[in-house]
């Protein structure tokens, strides 16, 4: 029979496709080509009519019948109207369907279409029953020219309409083409339909999503659709119904400012502004796109959660009233699904403001999920992906009631200011932000000053992050250093943590930098002192740490070692005011009496307080003393005659309003707090009435100074001792940090280098009594 010619065409490859011609339509990329032979009751006769024929390129040929859900394409005039004397042999008829098979594929023709499902039932009924000299034939001529992956053969130029032959030619095509059976959905319809349910997508919001990861697939989809709106002057709305064969009036609804689409960031729905480049306007997120064929559920690449912290619920101790409320305030939100949470952490970089978060989490047992901070490249997002990402992370998990949300740098939400566009945000939007939110949200910043008054407002709970108190940065510190394989010494790490008040970052950075230099205590000190010296902006100074106090080496006014004894184990507010020369221990009994009472120490000095700018003296120290109200810290202002200088004499407003606020907080400040200075005469003297107790530290009698000698040298006082007055505890510490490095260390030899130091602060040598020769 001369049908089962047909047979060996078959065995190219797996799928059928049918000529357009005479014996099917090539499709694809014109590598494979697949005739199937049918063999039907006429088959020999039938091939036999097409041989006569199949040469003639002009036929016109139309659908005929389909057979195993297959189309066959047969010549219009019936067969019996061919002449005998056309038939072929059977070699003959061989040749000409090699012929053929060579021909198509040297025929210009339709490159494979992603999508081919969506493109051509498009097309076709987006040119059905259009004349080839109308606008729509015009335009749609000038696409299809223009695209390289559907090129046609149009036998005009591109400006000009396509002939009528040509244009039914297309209009058949795209008829025949529409009416092909599709191929199984796609891998990802499955899954984007699994997460639309998650997401609560109605069937029409459900078919959006999936026509826009389809046209975001198929750039001639997007070109057809784009076609519509931009050349044909269409609205959004009829594009899209055309496209995906939906009702106008439910794409308008779908695609509403208010709608779950749009509210979720699943779609970009965002126009060109001016209307510069108009296209559709109509786009799948790229977080969407970069996840909808990855592997995995789709809900959580979308919205990862954190990982685990790397610290514990005690390492934030130091602001533990403040933790311990944020969670009783997520553990009430969680229970009674509560609208409008929102938490914000603020604080210096490294301060644990994000591990704190993933802590709240752990310990309501709630996910922790992340609010993305890079794209699909690994670059920064902008404030439009941030935005969409929080609606989407938002709708996915509003019923959840196990989960808190992380968005990390809240000044990313705040729009920057566009003269020619509105759509960075608006503060009305913005405001239903922060109220509506049916997940809790954590925020997180460095700095408060950019984030409006109208969201702070809005802001349920904040804390304050700071550096935390010595004994946490201690057991960090070294667990820090277990984890870095640093075999340390406890001692040294201790009073390297309690030196260096710092974030846990900080601390973390300098482990880490000694861990790889393979170094020991010193390569620790020098990696912390850079990191200081960049993070501070300029060179670290150590915290001094309270040591051992001898009561004796001091000549205060008042019985130092009385006070202290009333004073231990107390936090009871009380304030003091040491004034005396340079050396005397003021600061050291400071430091002292906070160790007695059991209370850890914030020492700030004029330095870290006064600021260039108008206002910034008095912000730091309300920070001060809020600080040390957080943390329970006994405060300690140094050189405190910068701070409080009698206003009589001020020639700027700024220096009143300093004092004033150092007045204002040490009257309310329900905590210990002294002040040290050496020119008690330079205070203002409102500021002397709201001192407790006002102690003054003088030199050290005869009888102090050969006890100190003794401590500070391990030496017997020379006779000569007696005769200086004036010595103070810190001239013998400053002879005895250089003498290691004296020419004569004798009991002599140091007597000289005191007298120097007497000589170097302008107090006379005074001698008592009378020296024989």
């Amino acid at each position: 029979m001369p049908g089962f010619v047909l047979i060996p065409f078959g065995l190219f490859g797996k799928t059928a496709f049918m000529a357009e011609r005479v014996l099917g339509n090539v499709i694809s990329s014109g590598i494979k080509v697949l005739v199937l032979g049918a063999v039907l009751p006429r088959g020999p006769r039938l091939v036999t009519s097409m041989a006569g024929p199949v040469l003639n390129s002009r036929l016109n040929f139309r659908p005929l019948s389909a057979i195993s859900s297959d189309r066959v394409f047969v010549p219009t005039k019936p067969a019996e109207s061919y002449s005998p004397s056309l038939h072929p042999t059977r070699p003959v008829l061989i040749r000409r369907i090699a012929t053929l098979y060579i021909a198509s594929l040297q025929e210009v023709t339709m490159h494979e279409i992603n999508y081919p499902d969506l493109f051509w039932p498009a097309l076709d009924r987006l040119i059905a029953g259009t004349a080839a000299t109308s606008r729509m034939a015009r335009e749609v001529s000038r696409f299809l020219n223009r695209e390289d992956d559907i090129a046609w053969p149009f036998e005009t130029e591109k400006s000009e309409p396509p002939t009528a032959a040509a244009w039914r030619k297309l209009c058949r095509k795209a008829r025949v083409m529409a009416r092909r059976k599709s191929d199984a959905p796609a891998p990802f319809v499955a899954r984007l339909r699994a997460f639309a349910r998650r997401a609560g997508l109605d069937e029409t919001e459900t078919s959006l999503l999936e026509l826009g990861v389809r046209l975001a697939q198929s750039s001639q989809s997007q070109g057809l659709a784009e076609l519509m709106v931009d050349e044909l002057e269409w609205p959004r709305d009829r594009a899209l119904a055309l496209m995906g064969g939906l009702e106008r009036q439910a794409i308008r609804a779908a695609l509403g400012p208010r709608s779950r689409l749009f509210r979720s960031g699943l779609l970009d729905l965002e126009p060109d502004f001016l209307g510069g480049n108009r296209r559709l306007g109509f786009e799948i997120s790229n977080l969407l796109r970069r996840v909808v064929s990855a592997e995995g559920d789709m809900v959580d690449l979308l919205v990862p959660t954190g990982r685990a912290p790397d610290t514990c619920w005690s390492d934030f101790d130091h602001i533990a009233s403040a933790r311990d409320f944020a969670r009783d305030i997520l553990r009430g939100a969680l229970a009674g699904r509560a609208k409008g949470v929102n938490i914000l952490l603020y604080g210096p970089p490294g301060t644990g403001k994000t591990q704190l978060c993933h802590l709240l989490a752990a310990e309501l047992g709630a996910a922790l999920r992340m609010v993305l901070t890079e794209d699909e490249d690994g670059d920064e997002p902008s404030r439009r992906e941030r935005l969409n990402h929080l609606r989407l992370a938002q709708t996915l998990f509003r019923d959840a009631g196990d989960t808190l949300i992380l968005f990390d740098e809240i000044e990313d939400l705040m729009p920057a200011y566009n003269p020619f566009s509105r759509s960075e945000g608006s503060k009305v939007h913005q405001n239903v932000l922060f109220e509506e939110n049916p997940v809790p949200i954590l925020w997180t910043t460095n700095d408060i000053s950019g984030i409006p008054a109208s969201i702070r407002r809005r802001i349920g709970y904040s804390i304050e992050m700071r550096p935390p108190a010595a004994p946490v940065r201690s057991r960090v510190m070294a667990r820090l250093a277990a984890g870095q394989g640093l075999d340390l010494p406890a001692g040294q790490l201790d009073r390297l943590a309690r030196q260096n008040p710092v974030a846990p970052a900080v601390l973390a950075t300098a482990l880490r930098s000694a861990a790889l230099a393979g170094g020991g205590m010193p390569a620790l000190e020098q990696a912390l002192s850079t990191s200081r010296r960049l993070v501070e902006g300029r060179p670290p100074r150590p915290q001094a740490v309270g040591g051992d106090f001898d009561a004796a080496l001091s000549a205060a006014d008042v019985d130092l070692a009385a006070l202290t004894r009333r004073l231990r184990g107390s936090d009871r507010r009380v304030s003091l005011c040491l004034s005396g020369l340079p050396g005397t221990g003021k600061s050291a009994f400071a430091r002292h009496l906070a160790a007695e009472m059991g209370l850890e120490m914030i020492e700030k000095r004029a330095s870290d307080l006064l600021s260039m700018w108008v206002g910034g003296s008095e912000q730091n120290i309300a920070a001060a003393f809020a600080e040390a109200r957080d943390t329970r810290s006994f405060l300690i202002f140094d050189e405190a005659d910068s701070l409080l200088g009698d206003r009589t004499g001020a020639r700027h407003s700024w220096e009143i309003s300093q004092v004033n606020e150092m007045l204002t907080w040490m009257e309310s400040h329900p905590l210990p707090v002294a002040c040290t200075t050496n020119l008690v005469e330079r205070l203002d003297p409102a500021s002397l009435r709201r001192f407790s107790l006002k102690i003054q530290f003088g030199p050290l009698d005869a009888a102090q100074a050969r006890r100190a000698f003794g401590q500070f040298f391990a030496l017997d006082a020379p006779a000569g001792l007696d005769h200086l007055q004036g010595l103070v505890p810190g001239d013998f510490a400053c002879v005895a940090g250089r003498r290691d490095w004296l020419e004569d260390p004798s009991p002599e030899g140091l007597l000289r280098e005191l007298r120097r130091e007497l000589a170097a602060r302008g107090e006379p040598m005074r001698q008592i009594g009378f020296v024989t020769h």
